[in-house]
This record gives C-alpha cells, sequence and structure tokens, in this order.
C-alpha cells in the first residue's frame, strides 16, 4: 500500500472519530459602479463531512478577545479538516452553535485531506 492512501486512511478514521457535517455556502463579491462591493449569497453546497478543531485559545482555554468601545468582541478560530474531494473555498459561511463563520485561510494540499481555517466574531 503507497503512503498516500495509508494518509488518506487515516485522515477518514480522524474524521470519522468527531465528525460534523457542514453546510458552506458560497458568498459572491461584485465590484459596485462606485468601486465598493457588494456581498450574496450563493447556493449551499451539499453537506460535507469535516473534523472542526477550535484553535483560538490563548493557552488558558479562553479565546481571543479585543475590548471595544460597546463591549468585548471574541473571535474564535477553527480549523476544519476533511477528505480531498471537499470543495472549499476561501469567503465560504457556514453557522455552527448559532455564530456565523467564514473560511478565511486554506492550507496547501498535501494530497490527502483539506485543511481550512474558519473565523467567528462572537
Amino acid at each position: 500500500m503507497r503512503d498516500r492512501e495509508i494518509d488518506r486512511r487515516i485522515t477518514k478514521g480522524f474524521v470519522a472519530f468527531s465528525p460534523e457535517w457542514v453546510v458552506l455556502t458560497p458568498m459572491d463579491r461584485t465590484r459596485t459602479l462606485a468601486g465598493g462591493f457588494t456581498v450574496t449569497s450563493g447556493s449551499n453546497r451539499e453537506p460535507q463531512l469535516f473534523t472542526v478543531i477550535e484553535s483560538s485559545n490563548k493557552g488558558d482555554g479562553a479565546p481571543a478577545s479585543q475590548q471595544l468601545v460597546d463591549g468585548v468582541e471574541r473571535r474564535v478560530t477553527y480549523v476544519l479538516v476533511g477528505d480531498p474531494s471537499c470543495v472549499v473555498d476561501i469567503g465560504d459561511v457556514f453557522s455552527r452553535s448559532g455564530a456565523r463563520h467564514e473560511i478565511a485561510h486554506i492550507m496547501p494540499s498535501n494530497g490527502y485531506e483539506i485543511r481550512a481555517v474558519a473565523v467567528a466574531h462572537v
């Protein structure tokens, strides 16, 4: 068995340990005549299976936060790990625990899994 196939099986087992169905919605940006942008939701992608890992804590278990004039904003960051056949794009959004998450980064392909970073401001 080749190494890549072994890596894919390991990823499949990793996702199966803590699976979560995620429905991503692409966001379409269109430039306006005034030079700004309008953002509209595209059609939902099919549900895809990922493991969602929180990676935003400061070491003490608390998410990164920022003091604002009208309160505190917490930025929660997650890493989505899934099969390489999953379709993810920067700017895609999904809901989790009532919060809107946006794909901010897609890690370079390694051929056996897809990894994307999602951020929520709560």
